[in-house]
């Protein structure tokens, strides 16, 4: 099995701790899948959470160009562009 795809230098070791135990090819592929998943879910998690950030923020600016506060100001505390304010 090529482990070379894999930048994680700790997956590395634990597989060839594994390999040294002689788990059949089937588990080991087992053991990688799931490593590799769990390594997507947070990721995907990280994604949408800053997703969520992102939304926020538009609503948030949104609200305070109805309350009709500087663009600037906006800008300050949501951290989005001029440009992607004056597009509400």
């Amino acid at each position: 099995m090529d482990e070379t795809g894999y930048s994680d230098n700790l997956l590395r070791k634990i597989i060839e701790r594994i390999q040294r135990r002689n788990l059949s090819p089937e588990l080991l592929s087992e053991i990688k899948d799931d490593a590799a998943w769990d390594k997507a879910k947070i990721r995907l998690m990280n994604e949408g959470r800053a997703e969520g950030e992102r939304e926020k923020a538009w609503v948030i600016a949104k609200n305070m160009r109805l309350a009709a506060i500087d663009f600037e100001t906006i800008q300050q505390v949501t951290g989005l562009s001029l440009e992607q304010i004056r597009a509400l």
